[in-house]
């Protein structure tokens, strides 16, 4: 049997959205390049980016007990980030995320927190963010953690060694 072009087109067509699709998910869920921070003030939780960026997606996920991440909040409108400028689930401090909000995180010791910040610096695609396991004792007020567990008095301030 002779396979014809015509056969041919539409199966690597199909197969080249499938790979395109695939790679799409695994962009997407992959760990974000450059690290946020972190911090609870007054029951909301804050976080703050190190660079400036044109952010065109934000998505803050919890892991209930069930081991499922529940996304609670999911912004998919473009605004500018300065860096060190402090992000609130607050709506009446971040008016900007007062739409994505879909509730807001539980923050006890144990919940589980990824956050992912997508946009441009210097017209190059990014992501910032992190995962967090809240510790015994809850989020500092006081404190700003990076991903890896280290605490900062101030946002952006290197995280110590």
């Amino acid at each position: 049997m002779k396979r014809t072009a015509g056969r041919f087109i539409p199966a690597f067509l199909l197969s080249a959205a499938l790979l395109l699709a695939l790679g799409g998910c695994f962009l997407a869920n992959s760990p974000p390049q450059k690290s946020a921070v972190l911090r609870q003030n007054m029951g909301q939780l804050e976080f703050a980016v190190c660079e400036d960026v044109e952010v065109t997606r934000v998505n803050l996920s919890v892991r209930d007990a069930d081991q499922r991440w529940t996304s609670v909040l999911v912004l998919d409108e473009p605004f500018s980030l300065k860096s060190g400028e402090v992000l609130s689930t607050d709506p009446t401090v971040s008016p900007q995320l007062a739409g994505g909000l879909v509730k807001l995180p539980d923050l006890s010791e144990g919940q589980e927190l990824w956050l992912a910040i997508y946009g441009l610096i210097g017209g190059d695609k990014t992501s910032i963010g992190g995962y967090w396991t809240i510790q015994a004792g809850g989020l500092s007020d006081e404190e700003w953690v990076y991903p890896s567990g280290n605490a900062v008095d101030v946002p952006c301030a290197p995280a110590p060694r």
